[in-house]
């Protein structure tokens, strides 16, 4: 399965500018899993990216993507416009993917990243658990806001307060990349949360990524390519061309998720 994401558009004007993109890369199955709805007044991203092999990481991306979901619509009946939701649907669906098992009844130990961004009239809310990325790029300036949860983020920081020596923080590093916060972990290490809004402005554009995008385009060239496209359409289209003319041996799954404000 090359794609797997569902785009619900229900809007009756374009106040937002919306584009979804997937694809394998060079991996034998698709391991990302992503959902995006807009009315006229809300947009609900939610991408992510699972871990655990072919079935254990589709099944875990795809059913915490799903529960995330369930739990914003069945909030959001009550209050669209509060993003109080968002921690503890993050802790149930840790819960939810964390019991995944086996017809056997054997734990899978799977896991996947979780990035939700929310917008609800011009205010901007997100989530992030694991090292799926936000960006928000506003005129000629594009900023990552969310944090890698690996390990990485405890390196630095032991070395900015100089509890690890250089070569320490060197041979630690080899392991950098490995996630120390997740969605299955039975327990969130570390949550990435802003549900107090972020005033977002036209022209602004918001992009969610897996690490597929990012490990292959950098954040300047994505920069570039969202400036100068006429579209988000049109800059979703760039940015895969330039995923599969870099024919990277290792390229992972990507997707990835562009809100425009209008």
């Amino acid at each position: 399965m090359e794609r797997n994401y569902v785009f619900d558009d229900l809007r009756t004007r374009l106040r937002y500018e919306l584009a979804i993109a997937s694809g394998i890369g060079r991996r034998e199955s698709q391991q990302d899993a992503a959902y995006l709805a807009a009315t006229d007044e809300d947009v609900i991203a939610v991408v992510c990216d699972g871990m655990g092999g072919i079935e254990g990481g589709q099944l875990a991306s795809t059913t915490a993507v799903e529960a995330f979901v369930e739990h914003y619509q069945v909030y959001t009946q009550q209050c669209s416009a509060d993003f109080c939701w968002m921690q503890g649907a993050a802790e149930a669906v840790d819960d939810i993917v964390y019991g995944l098992s086996d017809i056997s009844g054997k734990r899978i130990g799977a896991g996947t990243t979780l990035l939700c961004a929310a917008v609800h009239d011009d205010s901007l809310c997100w989530l992030s658990v694991g090292d799926s990325r936000l960006y928000i790029l506003r005129n000629d300036e594009i900023a990552q806001v969310t944090n890698d949860h690996n390990y990485f983020l405890r390196l630095n920081q032991q070395r900015a307060e100089g509890s690890i020596s250089l070569e320490k923080y060197h041979q630690e590093a080899r392991s950098g990349e490995a996630l120390i916060s997740f969605i299955g972990m039975g327990g969130l290490a570390l949550v990435d949360l802003n549900d107090e809004g972020f005033q977002l402005y036209p022209g602004d554009v918001v992009l969610l990524c897996t690490d597929g995008l990012y490990r292959t385009v950098k954040k300047d060239e994505i920069k570039t390519i969202l400036r100068e496209s006429t579209t988000m359409r049109e800059a979703s289209d760039y940015l895969e061309q330039l995923i599969a003319h870099r024919a990277l041996a290792y390229q992972d799954n990507y997707t990835f998720i562009l809100i425009k404000m209008k």
